[in-house]
C-alpha cells in the first residue's frame, strides 16, 4: 500500500459593488480543505451483455470516494477506443443538500458499433486528482 501525503486545496471568493459598502470586512472568504485520501471505486460488477446489434455495459460500485466519473472502452484487435464522447459522472459530481453522495451507484452504456459483439471492454475511473484506474476487460455474454 502506497502512503498518501495529505495536502490541502484553497477556495477563495471575494465580492465587489459599484455602490459604497459600509463593511468591507465581509467581501471576502477563503475555505481551506484538507485532502487526505485518494479516490476509491469499490467496483462490484462490471458485464458485456449482447443482443443481436449491440452490446449493454453495466456496471455497479459498492462506494465511491473523490470518483469524478467514468470513461468506457472498446478493445479490438489490441487497439483501445474510448466510447464515451465526454466523462460519465461519478458520485463527486452528484450533490444532495450541499453533501457529496459516495453510496453504491450503477451505471450503464450501450454501445452500437458494428463489431461489438466480438470486442473487449475496459471500464476506467477518474479522481477529481485526474489519476485513473481501469478495470476489465469484460467479453460480451449472450443474453439468448
Amino acid at each position: 500500500m502506497t502512503a498518501v501525503t495529505p495536502s490541502s486545496a484553497v477556495n477563495s471568493a471575494s465580492v465587489s459593488a459599484d455602490q459604497p459598502d459600509p463593511d468591507l470586512s465581509n467581501n471576502t472568504a477563503t475555505q481551506t480543505t484538507l485532502i487526505t485520501a485518494p479516490t476509491r471505486v469499490k467496483l462490484q460488477t462490471f458485464t458485456a451483455a449482447a443482443s443481436s446489434n449491440q452490446v449493454l455495459l453495466s456496471w455497479k460500485t459498492g462506494g465511491e470516494l473523490r470518483n469524478l466519473g467514468f470513461n468506457v472502452y472498446r478493445e479490438n484487435n489490441g487497439e483501445r477506443v474510448r466510447l464515451n464522447p465526454s466523462l460519465i459522472a461519478g458520485s463527486a459530481l452528484l450533490m444532495r443538500a450541499a453533501l457529496p453522495q459516495h453510496a453504491a451507484k450503477s451505471y450503464g452504456w450501450i454501445d452500437r458499433s458494428p463489431s461489438a459483439g466480438t470486442a473487449l471492454y475496459w471500464l476506467e475511473d477518474v479522481d477529481l486528482d485526474g489519476s485513473r484506474t481501469l478495470h476489465g476487460p469484460v467479453f460480451p455474454h449472450s443474453d439468448l
